[in-house]
Parts: structure tokens; sequence; C-alpha cells
């Protein structure tokens, strides 16, 4: 087996996906199958355009938070769990 060594200084690229936070049409994915999913079963369920229009605002609110922070719904999510320690 050969040793592969290295000049000083290189550096090997990790691949973008593994550092960023994955963004489908601008929101976090998880984000976007909820809103997508409310959108379609609100319409078939209630068999009305309002649950399409709630599902459209979500997407526009959800877009909106994540071009000023990507990691906005992890952040919201573990705000519930420190709540009780910083508001004692």
């Amino acid at each position: 087996m050969r040793d592969i060594s290295m000049p000083e200084g290189y550096e090997i690229p990790i691949h973008r996906s593994l550092t960023q936070p994955m963004l489908w049409m601008g929101i976090p994915r998880s984000l976007f199958f909820i809103a997508i999913f409310f959108g379609l079963f609100g319409a078939m369920i209630f068999k009305s355009w309002i649950a399409v229009a709630i599902s459209a605002c979500l997407y526009s609110l959800f877009r909106f938070l994540a071009r000023h922070d990507k990691e906005f719904h992890r952040v919201w999510f573990a705000r519930r769990y420190y709540k009780s320690f910083y508001y004692q």
C-alpha cells in the first residue's frame, strides 16, 4: 500500500451540502414539505382555496425568515427547551 502524503497547507474541500442547510425553493426542506402538504390536503379535504392561500402565505413567511437566517426553524424549536432555563 502506498503512502499518500499531502504537501504542507493542502486542504481537501468538503462538499457544500455537508456544511450548509438544505433549502428547497428558498426555505428549509422540512418546512417546504409542511407548507406544500398543508395546501394539497387542505384543498382536497376542505375543497377550498383558503388552505392553498394560507400555504402560500406560510411559504412567503418561511422564505422571508430563511433569507435572514437559514436555521431559523431550529432556533425556534430549541427556544422551547431553553425557555425554562432563561426565564425562571
